[in-house]
């Protein structure tokens, strides 16, 4: 058993977060170097402006670059699949300014803070996850999510201290807007879906599944989106309609009632 009492406390800010933007990491494995400009304009323009390159994809860190120069104003760019603190270090010269690994790695971690970056490894047990945080990692990413589940979530915050702020990854369902806008109105008796341009204002209250609404509800302080957002065999328009979905299905949860934002987003 874990006490909730810990020494590790949460970086004062996430210093490359701005505090607008919302808790939704566009993971990008395997996007063509040609493409990634595209792209994170796309994403960008929907509302996602956190955005990670996976270092196992081809010029990874040139495509790290590029981005982070073309939209520095309007992004924050970090890199993935990070495994060594050699890569930790091209990707702060690239210009990422955010690290997330698939396991936990202090050396990894602490050429991250040692570096003023963002430090995001993933953990999947009690003992990853408190490891991480002793060596000042500012989120954990639970990976693979689809495996914890919400529910396996939700068991771990109840023995995790307050402060820690996860981030679930792995088979992450974007639910249809079109589908909750119309559940969200249904006490109107209107079928006719709300636009795109506002969320329904009540999320669905399904606390165990596997959706943006899902790990949110658990108490997750955001999401990690690979596949189910972007696979580089997606047009431009298949990418902007899964933005879309995911910015508004985030939106409603953090405007619910109900719903109380992590307090050290700052």
């Amino acid at each position: 058993m874990f006490s909730k009492s810990s020494s590790h406390k949460p970086s004062a800010v996430l210093r490359h977060f701005p505090k607008n933007a919302l808790p939704i990491i566009a993971i990008l494995r395997g996007i063509p170097h040609k493409d990634v400009t595209a792209v994170a304009e796309t994403l960008i323009e929907a509302g996602i402006t956190l955005i990670e390159v996976t270092l196992n994809t081809e010029a990874a860190l040139a495509s790290i670059e590029l981005i982070a120069k073309e939209y520095s104003n309007q992004a924050t760019i970090g890199a993935g699949t990070v495994l060594s603190s050699d890569s930790v270090k091209n990707v702060h010269r690239a210009g990422g300014t955010f690290i997330v690994s698939p396991n936990t790695h202090p050396e990894v971690i602490k050429q991250t803070k040692n570096l003023k970056m963002v430090s995001i490894p993933g953990a999947f047990t009690p003992t990853e996850i408190m490891t991480a945080l002793n060596y000042q990692a500012d989120l954990v990413k639970i990976f693979p999510a689809s495996l914890m589940k919400p529910q396996g979530i939700r068991t771990l915050k109840s023995i995790l201290p307050p402060h820690v702020r996860l981030v679930a990854t792995g088979s992450i369902i974007i639910p249809d807007y079109n589908t909750h806008a119309t559940t969200s109105t249904h006490s109107t008796h209107s079928t006719t879906p709300t636009s795109h341009a506002s969320s329904p204002s009540i999320p669905p209250n399904h606390p165990n599944e596997e959706t943006i609404y899902g790990y949110l509800q658990a108490g997750c302080w955001g999401i990690g989106l690979g596949n189910t957002l972007y696979n580089p065999t997606l047009t431009l328009d298949q990418l902007k309609e899964n933005a879309k979905h995911a910015v508004a299905a985030v939106r409603t949860q953090l405007s619910a009632a109900n719903y109380k934002r992590h307090p050290n987003w700052d």
